[in-house]
């Protein structure tokens, strides 16, 4: 896949992959560090380092009991 332009910290590769930069990577194995994995990849391109960001813990956000549309 290429897509002309500056690279984003944070983007959607094949088949809705998480591809972010190592900075945003650091940023969350600090806040969750139990709840993601993360795997080095090159980007074409790009000299920077990225990583594809895999959760590894389902947290519902919405309460069914307080939300009308659940």
């Amino acid at each position: 896949m290429y897509l002309p332009g500056t690279a984003l910290d944070f983007s959607l590769a094949a088949r809705s992959t998480p591809v972010v930069h190592a900075k945003v990577a650091s940023v969350i194995a600090d806040l969750a560090p139990d709840d993601v994995q993360l795997f080095p990849v090159e980007v074409a391109g790009q000299p920077e380092q990225f990583c594809i960001l895999v959760a590894t813990k389902l947290i519902v956000t919405v309460r069914p009991v307080t939300c009308r549309d659940a």
